[in-house]
């Protein structure tokens, strides 16, 4: 018996040991290293580690927790190494051969930990498979598992509290993008709060505050939908200042890097837009830029690197419009264009990719429209439409909440309905304006208190079309 039980103690040691390691392996900052095989030399040994796991335990009830934590583990290297619908697949029957266990096995804290990584695992590989449905059910689930069990801990377990703040702003995430942003901004709040008491604890790691910023970023992402700028702003510069602390600190990091530029792109927007600080709009545009173009210097087929910087070229490109330096508005844009087609051919199913695509080309129009050559503008209108179109036809859906995506394409139609109009298509043209009066009517109905629709659904009611020429406006969030 006592051989027996030293057995055991050494599995659980060896396997508590294999599970820092591959934490470690899995979150390697930048797979694109030289050391990158290696990496994946050390994950091959760790799969067959794990598959030794399995056949050791497969006839001893005593072990069960360390079995169903090799499952995991061997799930979490498929999904980051391999096939996300065998990982999913992996993660499912996992998770039902949890729920079926005995009352008492099933109720173990090693048992309940491996269940709560299980779905925010679960609820990770759904989001890398735009199934936002299976991603929110899962991270749900994954807090509820997780609050319960910190509970029972009493804040003295500090790792099984960072897998809380992590799910709990995994969660808030979603929440945020299926349009739910009073329980998103909780759930960020909440997220917030765990890690704050992380990083203040003596036991605090780098991740900690990593986690915090982002959700800091997701605050002002949620206060930009519902229309607050200035607590947009600053919960931005907060994370902002997280990441730039974290890039001092470990400035071989590139996620460090571009953390901060996406923080700054929204800075440079809201600079603008609140405070109609032109200076420090452009400051931020082109910190962000510079930021970038460094990023790709080192990594230069990365994507989400080149999607961003498509979107602050086309801001660089409204700047330069709104200076009258029409012919410098106009290179920028194709250059933005440019990119977000790359990007749309390399990832036919990314709806932000296209949703952006469609929302500069259109911007092009009005670029088009200003310098008096209303067919050049209606093609690039047109263009935008067939793009939009053809993601409704793909069922392709951008990271935003409903409202905000209803507000660009009420916003879009009225600026066509408008190009139409200097095109002498009249007819057309109160249609579409129509449609958009009628869509920010809804919207209006729906959203009492945001500003935003009520100046927009105004003045596009008080427009009569064919009437004295007006300025033309395609305002919009940022997303």
């Amino acid at each position: 018996l006592n051989e027996v039980q030293r057995l055991n103690r050494n599995l659980t040691f060896s396997q508590r040991n294999a599970e820092v390691f591959l934490a470690f392996l899995l979150n390697a900052k930048d797979p694109n290293s030289p050391e990158s095989q290696s990496i994946d030399g050390y994950l091959s040994s760790a799969k067959d580690h794990y598959k030794r796991v399995l056949r050791n335990t497969e006839r001893d009830d005593t072990l069960i927790a360390e079995r169903l934590r090799a499952q995991l583990a061997l799930a979490m290297i498929e999904g980051r190494t391999g096939s996300p619908e065998v990982a999913a697949s992996s993660l499912n029957k996992l998770v039902g051969d949890i729920r079926v266990l005995p009352e008492a096995s099933k109720q173990l804290a090693e048992v309940q930990e491996t269940l709560a990584a299980a779905l925010l695992e679960t609820g990770l590989t759904n989001v890398a498979a735009n199934m936002r449905g299976g991603a929110l059910k899962a991270l749900q689930e994954s807090v509820q598992v997780y609050n319960q069990l910190v509970g029972k801990e009493k804040n003295k377990n500090l790792d099984l509290r960072r897998k809380f703040g992590k799910a709990l702003y995994l969660y808030g995430q979603q929440l945020a993008q299926s349009g739910d942003l009073e329980r998103a901004l909780r759930s960020q709040q909440s997220a917030m709060q765990v890690l704050e008491a992380l990083a203040q604890s003596g036991d605090s790691r780098e991740e900690d505050e990593y986690y915090l910023a982002l959700c800091q970023y997701e605050v002002g992402l949620i206060r930009v939908w519902e229309n607050q700028g200035i607590e947009a702003f600053e919960s931005f510069q907060l994370a902002s200042q997280g990441y730039s602390r974290l890039m001092d600190q470990k400035p071989q990091i590139p996620d460090y890097r571009f953390q901060l530029a996406r923080c700054l792109y929204h800075l440079g927007d809201l600079a603008f837009q609140e405070k109609g600080d032109q200076d420090e709009a452009k400051l931020a545009r082109e910190s962000m830029h510079e930021l970038l173009l460094m990023l790709l210097d080192k990594d230069e087929s990365n994507r989400d690197y080149q999607y961003y910087l498509a979107l602050v070229i086309a801001d660089l490109a409204e700047m330069a419009r709104d200076a009258g330096e029409s012919e410098e508005a106009m290179v920028k844009l194709d250059q933005s264009i440019g990119i977000l087609n790359e990007l749309r051919k390399a990832q036919p199913k990314n709806g932000d990719v296209a949703h952006y695509l469609a929302r500069v080309t259109a911007l092009k129009g009005d670029l088009v429209l200003d310098a008096g050559d209303s067919k050049g503008a209606l093609t690039k209108f047109q263009e935008a439409q067939n793009i939009m179109t053809s993601m409704d036809d793909a069922n392709l859906v951008p990271s935003l909440p409903q409202h905000v995506r209803e507000f660009y394409v009420a916003s879009f139609l009225g600026s066509y309905g408008h190009v139409l109009e200097e095109a002498s298509r009249l007819d057309e043209a109160k249609k579409m304006v129509a449609t958009a009066t009628e869509m920010l009517g809804k919207l209006k109905a729906e959203r009492p208190n945001d500003a935003r629709v009520q100046d927009a659904f105004e003045a596009l009611q008080s427009r009569s079309v064919g009437a004295e020429k007006k300025d033309r406006s395609s305002a919009g969030p940022k997303s």
